[in-house]
């Protein structure tokens, strides 16, 4: 496991690499080093168009490459896409839209998730009031005993305005 991180050493570490990491590796980078404050297993930072959710630019950590197609595909069975979009800046913990019995014997579970060995899910969006851009932020977890935590659920607040920020 890597070296955990204080949340000011992590924003701090962000803004000065950014500037150093190629722009077509940042997302990936900046993924790996909130491994370092937040545990979990995957991840998926998408950004695109609010109005449709449409991503232009995916990034994915320990998902295979027909995720982001499986994610969209089932965007429309997906019950935390509007508590993101309601919430947007504040992380959503699947377990809070729908119980854990409904969640994992629902088509979605069974089409997206399951494949892919996720059972816990906290989820951030952000939108860009600049340019209209929406940024969704999933973290994974493959344990189901793992819950994501309050105070991981407010690092996740506080961290994806800094991580969409030092991208730009």
């Amino acid at each position: 496991m890597p070296e955990k991180r204080t949340l000011d050493e992590f924003i701090s570490h962000l803004y000065r690499s950014a500037t150093r990491v190629p722009p077509d590796q940042y997302r990936e980078w900046a993924l790996e080093q909130l491994s370092r404050v937040i545990d979990f297993d995957a991840a998926f930072w998408g950004t695109g168009n609010e109005a449709n959710i449409n991503f232009h630019y995916v990034t994915q950590l320990g998902l295979d490459k027909h995720y982001a197609k499986r994610l969209k595909e089932t965007m429309e069975l997906n019950p935390i896409r509007e508590a993101v979009i309601a919430n947007l800046g504040k992380p959503v913990d699947m377990a809070e839209v729908i119980n854990d019995e409904q969640f994992y014997h629902s088509p979605l579970y069974q089409k997206l998730f399951q494949p892919y060995g996720i059972n816990r899910i906290l989820a951030s969006g952000h939108l860009d009031n600049k340019n209209g851009l929406y940024t969704l932020l999933s973290l994974y977890r493959f344990d189901r005993e793992h819950v994501f935590t309050e105070q991981e659920k407010q690092l996740q607040q506080h961290l994806i305005f800094h991580l969409v920020s030092a991208v730009s």
